[in-house]
């Protein structure tokens, strides 16, 4: 057992960045050009997620197999839960998620904007405000009167009259996605969400600044330079803000909450981008608008190296029972030469095979004490092994050769 000296440890963190890309299109997202069949845009949570919420005493009676899960709390109670089943072979159990703030008439219209939804863009107000140094547009007072809260308490979001409620000044686009995808943040420069209209790019938009702002590349109608939204690096987070047309092709982009409403037919915006679901009972389907968001990750990742060296004429001894020559029962051959309850003294005689290889037939070539290192354990300052490390093919070890393993191990949080 050896003792790793001072620069034989290395920290270090690697960083990776990997490319992810989100397709919307009538009623399907994929990622990577993988669908899953528990992707949802907006109020629903999944099976599996269940274990992140407060209701640890839910257990599951029956999957209805029908978008909702029938659980059994702990006071004999039935709940229904209206969660999706994650299924395929999907590596991340999360998705992305777009809600839309509706403006009309001074307030939001409750018919096609969730009350959470509101919530979440006041939750951004800090993140939004701390960047308002890098441009106007994440001032959180362009989009909400008063600060964006509400007039008395947060449940005059949508009780009491309109002046009371918050009140956006414009309808606004968010798109969210969990930190299973970015990690630590997304790289800057790396944004670009193409809005796609009968199948040709209708327009694009990118973080060419990396300062957050999405800038138009392509479009002709809004101008090129103009700002289509921003992203929140840290937060994952996108909001798309320009209301102005880039076409005069309208479609069902205004989708109500409950599919007994009625949907709203609009000029293609960036902030209806990723407008992909029909949740209306009544009207058409969004079939002329596709949509696709790409970006890049940024997930650090500690590493520990650790040099582990096999010294010159040491490590020349292997317990594997191979190593040693045996033939039966011939006494001196064997392991030990006494055993018994009160003592195993070892045969001092027992022969080491040799298997230094010889050019010529019948003829041994001379002995060299020879072993194959095949793997290296790694011990805490207790002697506990805590890590093992395998080669891929054994390495001979001979008197005169000595080796330097370098082990990496990844340190997770």
């Amino acid at each position: 057992m050896y003792k790793f000296e001072q620069n034989d440890i290395l920290n270090n963190t690697v960083i990776a960045r990997p490319k992810y890309r989100f397709s919307f299109y009538s009623g399907s997202l994929y990622i990577n050009n993988d669908t899953d069949a528990g992707l949802y845009e907006t109020g629903s949570i999944r099976y599996r997620d269940l274990n992140l919420t407060p209701e640890s005493d839910l257990t599951v009676v029956t999957d209805l197999g029908t978008g909702y899960i029938k659980f059994k709390k702990e006071n004999g109670s039935v709940v229904n839960i209206d969660a999706k089943v994650v299924t395929g072979s999907m590596i991340a159990p999360f998705t992305i998620t777009r809600e839309f703030v509706y403006e009309t008439a001074g307030t939001y219209d409750t018919d096609y904007t969730s009350t959470d939804t509101i919530f979440k863009f006041l939750s951004l107000k800090n993140s939004m405000d701390n960047k308002r140094t890098n441009s106007k547009v994440f001032d959180f007072d362009l989009y909400f009167n008063n600060g964006g809260l509400p007039a008395k308490d947060k449940n005059q979001t949508t009780a009491g009259t309109a002046d009371s409620k918050v009140s956006p000044k414009q309808s606004l686009n968010l798109i969210t996605f969990p930190n299973t995808f970015y990690g630590d943040h997304v790289t800057p420069g790396t944004v670009t969400a193409s809005f796609y209209k009968n199948g040709e790019l209708l327009a694009k938009a990118t973080d060419s600044n990396k300062d957050g702002r999405l800038i138009e590349q392509t479009n002709s109608a809004i101008g090129t330079g103009t700002v289509a939204g921003f992203i929140l690096y840290e937060e994952g987070t996108v909001v798309l803000t320009n209301t102005g047309s880039l076409s005069s092709e309208q479609e069902p982009y205004i989708q109500p909450i409950a599919s007994a409403g009625t949907p709203v037919s609009d000029d293609p915006k960036w902030i209806h981008f990723g407008s992909y679901l029909k949740v209306a009972s009544s009207g058409n389907p969004i079939t002329g608008s596709s949509y696709v968001l790409e970006f890049q990750g940024a997930h650090p990742k500690d590493v520990l190296t650790m040099f582990a060296h096999a010294p010159k004429n040491e490590l020349n001894w292997s317990n594997n029972p191979t190593y040693l020559l045996q033939s039966g029962s011939n006494s001196k051959d064997t392991y030990y030469a006494v055993t018994g309850s009160q003592a195993y003294v070892e045969n001092e005689n027992v022969l080491i095979k040799n298997i230094v290889s010889s050019s010529f037939s019948t003829y041994s070539a001379s002995f060299d004490p020879i072993t194959y290192i095949r793997t290296v354990g790694v011990y805490d300052k207790d002697k506990n092994l805590i890590a093992i490390a395998k080669v891929a093919n054994p390495v001979k070890k001979t008197t005169e050769q000595d080796y330097t393993f370098k082990l990496k191990l990844d340190l997770w949080a």
